[in-house]
């Protein structure tokens, strides 16, 4: 259950990283294609980041 409530928190920290990375690519005057793909490229990252420390912490706990 609390990995669940792990991997739903990730998702949601990842989706909000990608909104203000978006927003901020917009605002600085990029096309609107184009802060969709940053906002992506953001959301994958933290994503990316976001797992790689719950397995480090599975691993520690463990």
């Amino acid at each position: 259950m609390l990995l669940l409530i792990a991997v739903a928190i990730a998702a949601l920290v990842s989706l909000l990283v990608a909104a203000v990375a978006g927003f901020l690519a917009h605002w600085d005057g990029r096309t609107l294609p184009s802060a969709i793909s940053r906002g992506g490229i953001a959301f994958a990252g933290a994503l990316t980041v976001c797992t790689g420390l719950m397995a480090l912490a599975i691993q520690l706990v463990e």
